[in-house]
Formats: structure tokens, sequence, C-alpha cells
């Protein structure tokens, strides 16, 4: 086989769209990347290597290293194979491109390389053992049939409302606040807000608001997109959660069962018939307690194997 490797451009987005669908339309998982997300990974605005290998014209397997700014610097990792050109040893390649692309990406900076592995994956798990990666977390995908929880009880001067675009840039803020302050997580730039939600839908989204003071604080938030093109693969019309914050002081409230509340009656107004959510093994904020008490269960497991550099 006459494979021919190469870089890849923007113009290169719609053709590693057409073979994301190949192969998630054989591997079938839980979900669907949409070209929207595709094209937002090869956006002028960030810093990223892709490469491609390609038969007779053909795109059949492709890596996708994309540098994200943090303390320290994280390179995330994506690619797959066409599933008619598997087993030849294409995917053992790509990892390795993946780290030269993530050393470019770090300079002389300290990092972290880091990939997701879908369930059922064992080869590429061996891959990323033998170059080095170690298994550091696993990501739980949640979901629940929706219905009404009927009455949540209220908690004094606070308030559940329908996600404010005039508060955009305040609530980008106070998920920085809470996600830092719980688990360490990078704050997001504005640019990153703005490109990273391309399926957001703002009337299946609220917030959490405190009014027991002159000044009122943002609570928590329930973020929600719609990702369409999973409904078929999920047999489902679902709502997503991306984003479920509740800040520290508010914890030992009802405000995160009354936003998952108010997500999950707006769904089933509009005809949706399920709610899903992620949620990360490192996470020991009671999120996932909340989550079964309200009949989530997992329907799905990623695990995330890192590896640092310099090593």
């Amino acid at each position: 086989m006459n494979v021919q490797w190469r870089k890849l451009s923007r113009a290169d987005s719609a053709l590693v769209a057409e073979l994301t669908e190949r192969i998630q339309r054989v591997d079938n998982p839980p979900y669907r990347t949409s070209r929207a997300e595709i094209e937002a990974d090869f956006s002028a605005d960030q810093r990223w290597r892709s490469f491609g290998a390609f038969v007779q014209g053909k795109l059949i397997a492709y890596g996708h290293a994309l540098f994200r700014p943090s303390d320290p610097a994280r390179v995330i990792c994506i690619g797959g194979v066409d599933p008619h050109f598997r087993r030849q040893k294409l995917g053992g390649h790509i990892v390795d491109l993946q780290v030269q692309a993530a050393q470019e990406l770090l300079g002389a900076s300290q990092g972290e390389v880091i990939m997701h592995v879908d369930e059922g994956m064992a080869e590429l798990v061996e891959v990323l053992r033998s170059r080095g990666f170690s298994w550091t977390k696993t990501y739980y995908e949640l979901r629940a049939p929706l219905h009404s929880l009927g009455a949540v009880p209220a908690d004094p001067f606070i308030t559940i409302v329908p996600w404010s675009v005039d508060l955009d840039d305040e609530l980008r803020l106070a998920i920085n606040a809470i996600t830092e302050q719980t688990w360490g997580s990078t704050p997001l730039s504005a640019q990153e807000w703005a490109q990273g939600r391309p399926h957001f839908s703002a009337q299946n989204s609220f917030i959490a608001l405190d009014k027991s003071t002159d000044r009122t604080q943002i609570a928590g938030l329930a973020m929600c997109s719609l990702y369409r093109q999973d409904w078929q693969a999920l047999g489902v019309r679902e709502c997503y959660i991306d984003i479920f914050a509740v800040g520290e002081p508010w914890r030992e409230t009802h405000v995160g069962r009354r936003l998952l509340a108010a997500v999950m009656e707006k769904g089933a107004a509009d005809g949706l018939e399920a709610i899903g959510a992620g949620i990360s093994s490192l996470n020991d904020s009671g999120a996932l307690d909340l989550y079964h008490s309200l009949g989530f269960r997992t329907v799905a497991r990623t695990r995330s194997y890192s590896m640092q550099l310099p090593n």
C-alpha cells in the first residue's frame, strides 16, 4: 500500500469531516462530531498541527494536535483511521507524529500531551502505553429521561433565570472562578469562550442569581447544547449539559438541584426526550451524587491518557 503523508491545512477540514463521518458510522460512538466542531479545531485563531495519510488521493487517516494555553500548557490530540485501513500500523505512526507536533507547539516549555480513548479501543491503549502515556482519569457520560421533578425546595433570595447574553462575560468569569477554585482548571479566555460552543443553546441554559446583598452574585449555572447530529446515533432527542457549576458558598443549598430541574423541565416542554451530562472521575464536588439522585445513569466511559513533555 502506497501511503502518502502530508501536513493538513484549514482547507482540508472538510476532508477530515468526511473521514470522521466514515469512522463514526462504523465505530458508532454515543456521539457524532459535527463539521462545525472540526472547523473550530482548525481555526486560524488557535495554535495547532495536523497531518494526514492519503491513498490514491483519499484521506484515510489523520492526526491533530491542538495547543491549550494553561499552566502547565496542554496539547490535546485527536485523530482516526478509516476502518478499511486499520491494523497496518497507521495508528502508531499517528501517535508518534502527534507527540512530535506537541513538542513543537510546547517549545521549551513543560506541558502535558492528552489523548481521550473511548471504550473498546484496546489497541490504541497499548500504543499509548508503549509510548509512555499513562491513564490519568475517566470521564463518565450520564443520561436521564426527561421528566418534571415536581416542587423543588427554594432558597431565600436565589432565583433561577434563563441564560442572559447580557451576562455572557460575567458568566465566563464565574465559570473560571468556580472551576479554578475547585479543580485548578485553566481559565477560559474570551476567545476560547466564544469559539468553544458551536452548538450552545441559550434557551436551554439557566443561571442561579443570589440577590441577598446589594450586589447580585452568580451562584451557579447550567450551560447546555443541542447536538442534533448525535440524536440519530443516540436514538433520542437530547439536551446536553456542557458546563454545570455551583459556587462553593451555595453547594449546601438547593441551587444545583433547581438548575437541573429547570433544564429538565424546559427540555421536556420542548419535546426533547433525554438529558445528558459528562463528569470527570476527579470531580469531588458532589455533582455525581446529585445526578444519580435525579435518575442519571452512566451510559459510556472515556479514559484520558497523558504524557509529560519533556519527559
